[in-house]
């Protein structure tokens, strides 16, 4: 491990001290792996054409990228599963889609503030109102709609009993 990544390490631990040390050192092995990979290409390339005919009809770099695409994308998504899940400040809201919970508390208050002046608000005017994309706005709707704050009626949300 070199020192930028032992350093990296240490930065990651001290954020994290309860995320597991295994999770790290595989993501940053990761990052060692996708180096040796591209001077694995760099050897190929300098080698000449034929070289990397011969790489490309046995598939060895296809196969080292897979490799590496496969990894990163597991230690990836453990770490942030891990997270997620062991950190209160962050709060999954769709699958894909995890906010801080400082923020999802100034969306809430802005929507309830927004609720007991206008009485209903539609994705747009709340998309607008956070100033936010639709692609977090609607998960963002839904969310307050399981928590039962809003209820959907149509297009608009209400505020429900919790928000009153």
């Amino acid at each position: 491990m070199t020192a930028i990544e032992s350093a990296e390490m240490e930065r990651l631990v001290e954020a994290y001290p309860h995320l597991e040390e295994k999770a790290i050192v595989d993501f940053i092995n990761g990052f060692s792996v996708m180096s040796d990979h591209l001077n694995e290409k760099h050897k190929v390339a300098k080698r000449g054409r034929s070289a990397r005919f011969m790489d490309r009809l046995t598939g060895q770099s296809v196969l080292r990228q897979e490799l590496i695409d496969t990894s990163m994308e597991t230690s990836l998504g453990f770490i942030k599963d891990y997270v997620v899940v062991n950190e209160k400040r962050l709060v999954r809201v769709k699958e894909q889609i995890v906010f801080h919970s400082e923020a999802l508390q100034r969306a809430e208050e802005a929507l309830l503030a927004y609720l007991k002046e206008h009485r209903e608000i539609t994705a747009a005017r709340f998309r607008d109102l956070l100033n936010i994309s639709r692609k977090h706005a609607i998960p963002l709707l839904e969310y307050f709609d399981n928590r039962r704050l809003t209820m959907r009626v149509g297009d608009s949300r209400v505020l429900l009993g919790k928000g009153k």
